[in-house]
């Protein structure tokens, strides 16, 4: 994801110096930064919930382990939606509005 985005910062300020309007781009960017801050939190917490899930022996804590192990279940699968709905955005909102830029025709008094 860090690579989408520095690619297409670079990619939309080359465009904007030749009269662009990337506005609607650059908004969409910031989501996808919020969107990854995130991901990255929801695997954090998954990382977090599978270490406590360590401390506790198999067959000796009362349940305690099975219930650490549900819980690390349920954060992987909030991430991996995560991850899904990161994707999700690109294909759907980001690309659509990048190829929207090409029916864009700047007039030369803007790119001046």
């Amino acid at each position: 994801m860090a690579r989408v985005t520095e690619r297409t910062n670079e990619f939309i300020n080359r465009l904007e110096t030749k009269g662009y309007d990337v506005s609607k781009v650059r908004s969409d960017l910031s989501t996808l930064e919020g969107m990854r801050t995130t991901r990255r939190s929801l695997y954090t917490a998954f990382i977090n919930v599978l270490k406590e899930a360590k401390q506790y022996d198999c067959g000796d804590s009362e349940g305690a382990f099975k219930t650490a192990m549900d819980e690390s279940r349920a954060a992987l699968a909030k991430w991996r939606d995560q991850i899904k709905a990161n994707r999700e955005y690109i294909n759907t909102t980001l690309r659509p509005d990048l190829q929207g830029l090409r029916g864009q025709n700047p007039s030369p008094a803007t790119a001046e």
